[in-house]
């Protein structure tokens, strides 16, 4: 019996001790994982511009959060019937052609999108492949690939100001972690290196998520099917007010007053 009652209480001992290594291990990955946090969003103050670092920065968040926070995240967006549809489809584009919709016709939403890639060197393919496996990286691919297309609805230019208003705006359709991120450091940023345009800043970020606020919800829309219509047009079935800071210089009314057919190409 002693001899039992022996191991069993080495047993406990034994899980003790492992549950306190699983423990400190834990801590330690957090803590390491702030740090890396931290590291990235300095990167960002000193270069908000960084792309990749903004990529970095977004798989960490995915890569740190539990799959019942991931799974909690995509029931909220299922209460959206566009969104649920969205997900159902899972709808993912072929890489756009930007020598096709050169040849749209100008102050469509095909040809502001060309426009706004080439005059800005930009390519449609400039984020980092995302394998689809699941709802969580779906909409993480689609929100990657139609970044540039947010920037031409909402007429906001790649600056560092425009880029934060954006993410302002995006934090209007629904607050998320990353698009706070990024916005507390370009308001960093701008106040260490740029002073002077610090209120015109602010002045963008509370216009974007105003604008974000009021308008519909744009992350469902396939805008593939909208590349002929006027951007005008577009802009107002989506509620999307005008913009009046960091804006791109687009046509957005078509040469006729005829809307083209709401086809994709």
């Amino acid at each position: 019996m002693n001899a039992k009652l022996q191991m069993v209480a080495t047993a406990k001992n034994v899980g003790t001790k492992l549950s306190n290594q699983i423990s400190k291990v834990a801590i330690k990955n957090s803590k390491l994982r702030t740090l890396l946090y931290l590291r990235t969003i300095a990167s960002l103050i000193k270069d908000p511009n960084n792309t990749l670092t903004v990529f970095e920065l977004d798989d960490m968040i995915s890569d740190s959060a539990t799959p019942d926070q991931k799974l909690a995240y995509i029931d909220y967006l299922k209460t959206d019937p566009a969104y649920q549809a969205m997900f159902e489809e899972r709808f993912v584009a072929d890489s756009y052609n930007l020598a096709t919709l050169a040849h749209y016709e100008a102050g469509t939403l095909g040809h502001a999108y060309y426009r706004h890639m080439t005059d800005n060197g930009f390519s449609p393919d400039f984020f980092p492949p995302v394998e689809v496996t699941d709802d969580t990286s779906f909409i993480k691919l689609r929100m990657r690939q139609t970044h540039d297309i947010w920037h031409v609805i909402t007429g906001y230019n790649p600056t560092v100001t425009g880029e934060i208003a954006l993410q302002a705006f995006y934090h209007g359709q629904g607050a998320g972690l990353l698009n706070s991120l990024l916005i507390g450091a370009g308001v960093l940023h701008v106040s260490l290196f740029d002073m002077p345009n610090i209120g015109r800043l602010l002045d963008a970020i509370a216009e974007g998520r105003q604008r974000g606020l009021q308008a519909k919800k744009l992350a469902p829309i396939k805008w593939e099917a909208m590349w002929r219509r006027s951007l005008a047009s577009v802009r107002s079935e989506l509620n999307v007010a005008d913009g009046t800071i960091a804006q791109l210089d687009l046509p957005t009314e078509l040469a006729n007053s005829q809307e083209k057919e709401l086809v994709a190409a």
